[in-house]
Order: structure tokens, then C-alpha cells, then sequence
């Protein structure tokens, strides 16, 4: 899935599992490291200890949202949720493609004479 957002305007990225969160002790937000030859970074956490950004859950239909505020051009990216339950594997959700670009503030109307 891909989202678009603006600069400075916030966003809520929707993240879906093909399993029950009823057993979940953690959910981890990850995004390619572009540092790091493209490996999972882990950068917010819901469960043990408070998040660093707001994240809803609804067990009904195994889908997580997570807010992200204040929108910067470099959270264009690549995110995704792992959920940690009493398993030995995490489950990975959907991938969501966030590109995140500037207001555009020019007008099309005509200047005056």
C-alpha cells in the first residue's frame, strides 16, 4: 500500500495481520535502516512502555494504526509492524510505502495586469 502525506501535516499509516492479536505482548514499527545495506530498524515500540507516537489497536479485524506527527521528507519510507505474541516467530503485517512531499504553493489563476 502507498500513502502520501505534506510536510508538516500529520498522517496514520494502517497496518493489517493475518492472525488474532489476542495473545500480542509487543508490537514493533520498523523501516529500512538506509544506512545499514537496508536492514530492519527498529524506531517506536507499543506494550512494554509507552510508545514514542500514538498507535491504535483493534482486535476485531487484526489491524494496528500508527500516527506519525509533524511529517518530514526524510519519513519517506518503507514501514511495517512486527507483533510479538507467545510464539517463538514474530508476524510481520503489510508493508506501507509513506512518500511524503512539500506543499505545493503555486498558483494556477491568473496575475493581475
Amino acid at each position: 500500500m502507498e500513502v502520501t502525506g505534506i510536510v508538516g501535516n500529520n498522517i496514520t499509516l494502517q497496518f493489517t495481520f493475518n492472525v488474532s492479536l489476542t495473545n500480542v505482548s509487543l508490537f514493533g514499527v520498523y523501516k529500512k535502516d538506509l544506512t545499514k545495506n537496508n536492514s530492519p530498524l527498529k524506531i517506536d515500540q507499543f506494550g512494554k512502555g509507552t510508545g514514542k507516537r500514538a498507535f491504535d489497536i483493534y482486535h476485531t479485524n487484526s489491524t494496528v494504526f500508527w500516527h506519525i506527527t509533524n511529517l518530514k521528507l526524510n519519513d519517506s519510507q518503507s514501514y511495517w509492524l512486527s507483533m510479538f505474541d507467545n510464539t517463538d516467530f514474530p508476524k510481520k503485517s503489510n508493508v506501507v510505502q509513506l512518500i511524503v512531499r512539500e506543499e505545493n504553493r503555486s498558483s494556477t489563476g491568473n496575475l493581475p495586469l
